[in-house]
């Protein structure tokens, strides 16, 4: 499967090396990249451009994660995959949100998983 280039993923994370990493993964498996640092940062990214998958980081300065899913969650219907370094503590407290996240992947990323948990995305959205 080969994604259409319009096909957009927003990264929203705070740490460089980070989001260079998922950069290079989204765009290698033909996606255009959008990029935030912060959740206010992707509030207005979506607001002007929504994406058609947000890799959304939690433990971010201004506005975490949870906060940022909870305002996406309110008004878009956007698949959310969070990417966390918290471990299963984070991933629990992420489940029990009740703000529909399915998607995980933790930090370190490794290149590999990330692809899977975008692939799963992507047969979801085109199920609609």
């Amino acid at each position: 499967m080969v994604p259409i280039m319009q096909n957009k993923i927003l990264i929203v994370d705070d740490d460089s090396d980070s989001l260079i990493l998922q950069q290079t993964v989204v765009n290698k498996m033909g996606f255009y990249t959008q990029i935030a640092v912060n959740g206010i940062d992707a509030i207005k990214v979506i607001k002007d451009d929504a994406p058609d998958i947000i890799l959304l980081d939690i433990f971010m300065p201004q506005m975490d994660g949870f906060e940022t899913a909870k305002l996406i969650t309110e008004k878009y219907h956007i698949p959310i995959i969070i990417v966390t370094a918290g471990g299963n503590q984070a991933i629990n407290k992420i489940k029990d949100s009740n703000l529909g996240l399915i998607h995980f992947v933790q930090k370190p990323i490794t290149p590999t998983i990330l692809q899977n948990e975008i692939s799963k995305c992507i047969k979801l959205i085109k199920k609609k």
